[in-house]
């Protein structure tokens, strides 16, 4: 592996041993440094630890777990897997090193047992399926849905993504009716192997949904996450779909156009909406309708009478069918998505009155409108503030601030983050979908460290992510610790794997040439470009764009060079 020269140093270090003993019905464990090495008892390790399903997590000077620790709630003979940071130096000299280790076994009945400590990191993360090929998982899905008569549900989602991680946590790993009724299948988005899947169906933006029949024809898809409830119930309507095989009906071909819109389908989500006004307005009342209709079901009008009628119920269902499409336009997908392709302050104003909730699925579109557009957007941002509470009303005021001077921005962005605070803390089980958006917030009100300390401890809670490592680098970059910035984009590297390596890779680079380390930057550069395997010209994902913002770091020196 080309990145094996950045590596190597940490890799070939001697194995650190945890040494456990049974005294007197607990368990204590030590940790035992290399020869000629020696743990810094002054700094902090931190230990997670599992045994037969029990957690312990612990934290404190290292002299501690250099004296002995007791594992509350751990008893004799358990299966074990832990995850240890501690820091190592050398005898000899003042290098030190945060290593940071797994190790498994079983606890000692009696007396001691020793188990040796790998390095922890391998390119992937706990909590995520990568490395997985995300072509085989589809085709075997697919053929069980094939057998047991269902649709096959696409999930593309990224470990940095949060509201991938909102989803996986809210709803695709819960006990849900609906997911007993589908086929799932969740690909990591960064994995080479989702390249097929992505160009094929076009998936640009993460968490997309697709719904799809055994034979790979679309059904319907969800792009982001609107919150459990309504993608729920969304998945509902494509398992109905997928029974029924029901034809688009004008509200539902309102719904697929704003999805094309989203996908950036704007040809097709126009030909829908032409399609919706097609019809001119009936001159016949629905009323009337509805009744010629009744007569003739009920038999109020049979025989040849009934048969001379027969010529005007196509135009009959034309009629009702013109009243189906006048509906159709006032719906709010229909107005989003004509939003987008024809912006007009009739519309905004007209989803701010209808569905204010909703403000930033079209508040962008208003730049085209100048500063009539600007008043529009300022007054449904602060209308939408006051509908909606939680991550929602977070997200509102951080677009707000955008418009505010920059007072005023900075109370929005101190309200964002409290909000958030507050959600982190009444579901402690979702908190991590919102760790690095909260860091981000606290940054942008001016609370640089507390934005630090709470990526400080996403690392120790999530410590084989690159998210919050790379996070936490790209904020030391803009506060001028570069030294810092380096060895935290540099653990980043270490966790990272496919299209994260690159976004992670990209940040590393950075902090090398804003340190002057020019050479190192373009040996680095090339290496992640030469280890990270490149998509086909023909496959359209965004690995192409990732790889080109890569080395446009570099390419200034590389060609001077």
């Amino acid at each position: 592996m080309v990145l094996l020269w950045w590596l190597g140093a940490a890799m070939a270090s001697p194995s650190v041993e945890i040494e456990l003993e049974a005294v007197k019905g607990q368990q204590v464990l030590r940790v035992m440094a290399p020869e000629g090495q020696h743990v810094a008892e002054e700094a902090l390790y931190s230990l997670s630890l599992h045994c037969a399903g029990t957690p312990v997590h612990m934290s404190g000077p290292s002299e501690d777990v250099v004296a002995g620790i007791v594992l509350e709630g751990v008893g004799r003979g358990e299966q074990c897997r832990g995850e240890l940071s501690v820091p190592i130096c050398e005898d000899a000299g003042d290098t030190c090193e945060l290593q940071e280790l797994v190790f498994t076994g079983e606890t000692p009945r009696r007396g001691l047992a020793r188990w040796t400590a790998a390095d922890r990191y391998v390119p992937q993360g706990l909590d995520f399926p990568a490395q997985v090929d995300a072509v085989d998982l589809y085709a075997k899905a697919a053929a069980r849905a094939a057998r047991n008569h269902k649709p096959v549900l696409v999930d593309f989602s990224a470990v940095w993504c949060p509201p991938c991680n909102l989803l996986a946590k809210e709803l695709l790993s819960q006990d849900v009716g609906v997911l007993k009724e589908v086929e799932l299948v969740e690909v990591d988005a960064d994995d080479a192997s989702s390249w097929p899947l992505k160009s094929a169906y076009e998936v640009t933006g993460y968490p997309t949904i697709l719904a799809l029949d055994a034979h790979g024809n679309e059904i319907g898809r969800i792009v982001g996450y609107p919150g459990r409830e309504e993608t729920e119930a969304w998945m509902w309507d494509m398992v109905q779909l997928y029974k029924t095989g029901a034809v688009l009906g004008p509200e539902a071909m309102a719904e697929e156009a704003w999805r094309l819109v989203q996908r950036e389908k704007l040809t097709d989500a126009q030909a829908l909406l032409d399609e919706i006004d097609a019809e001119i307005e009936p001159e016949e009342s629905l009323a009337q309708v509805e009744k010629a209709w009744e007569d003739i079901i009920e038999g109020k009008v049979k025989g040849e009478e009934a048969e001379e009628a027969l010529p005007e119920l196509q135009a009959d269902l034309a009629v009702r069918d013109a009243g189906t499409r006048r509906t159709a336009r006032d719906t709010v997908p229909y107005r989003l998505a004509r939003m987008h392709l024809n912006p007009t302050i009739e519309d905004g104003v007209w989803l701010l009155g209808h569905a204010p909730e909703k403000v930033l699925q079209w508040v962008d579109a208003t730049e085209s409108l100048g500063e009539d557009g600007k008043r529009l957007a300022v007054a449904a941002l602060r209308e939408g503030i006051t509908r909606v509470d939680g991550p929602q009303c977070a997200d509102m005021l951080y677009v707000l601030a955008d418009y505010l001077h920059k007072n005023d921005a900075v109370w929005a962005y101190s309200a964002a983050a409290a909000l958030i605070r507050s959600e982190m803390e009444h579901e402690p089980t979702r908190a991590k979908g919102y760790i690095a958006w909260y860091a981000t917030l606290l940054e942008m009100a001016g609370d640089k460290g507390m934005a630090n300390d709470v990526l400080r401890q996403a690392i120790v809670d999530h410590p084989n992510e690159p998210t919050f490592y790379w996070k936490q680098a790209q904020l030391l970059l803009r506060g001028g610790a570069g030294d810092l910035a380096l060895d935290a984009s540099l653990k980043a590297v270490q966790r990272a794997w496919g299209d994260n390596l690159l976004m992670v890779g990209r940040t590393h680079a950075e902090i090398l040439m804003a340190l002057g380390k020019t050479e190192e930057a373009v040996e680095f550069v090339n290496g992640v470009l030469e280890e990270v395997e490149a998509p086909e010209e023909d496959q359209d994902v965004r690995s192409h764009r990732l790889r080109e913002e890569l080395a446009e770091v570099v390419a200034e020196v590389s060609q001077e060079g």
